[in-house]
């Protein structure tokens, strides 16, 4: 509707003349199936005129429209600031895990993953136990009526 608006109204123009703007309106609505209000809002957004961001928001203002504009990004001062907090933790982290014997290293490391990707992994091998036990219907090899499970894993 935005885009064909400009040109059903010079048709319509054409076809009415001076029209009443509240009768173009409403013929504009019909022949897009939209309501009268969404035409108008439409209109507003298409008929505005742009407007600068670095336009004074009052005369003799050091202030601009896009000096109110928020930015969430963290500043480039807050950026060098986390940066150096990585290293220095880093660096904290390197010494720390120094002083540990390779297998206490290795335990701290494993503890690393995340806590999505354990139950993953635990659910991966009790799949592998019971596909081992006897297939995907987890009946033990050998005993079909399920009687005799040479090793248990539910």
């Amino acid at each position: 509707m935005f885009f064909n608006l400009r040109r059903a109204y010079a048709r319509i123009d054409a076809v009415t003349g001076q029209a009443p703007i509240h009768q173009i309106r409403e013929r504009l609505a019909r022949a897009f199936g939209v309501d009268c209000g969404l035409v108008e809002a439409v209109e507003q957004r298409l008929f505005a005129g742009d407007t600068s961001l670095n336009v004074g928001l009052a005369e003799g203002s050091n202030t601009e429209r896009q000096d109110l504009i928020a930015d969430d990004a963290p500043s480039p001062e807050e950026q060098v600031a986390e940066a150096s907090d990585m290293r220095r933790r880093r660096g904290l982290l390197k010494r720390a895990l120094s002083q540990l014997t390779t297998r206490e290293r290795m335990i701290v490391r494993a503890r690393r993953l995340d806590k999505e990707r354990v139950p993953q992994i635990e659910n991966e091998a009790l799949n592998k136990l019971r596909a081992a036990r006897g297939g995907p219907s987890g009946r033990p090899l050998g005993d079909q009526r399920g009687r005799c499970a040479a090793f248990a894993v539910d």
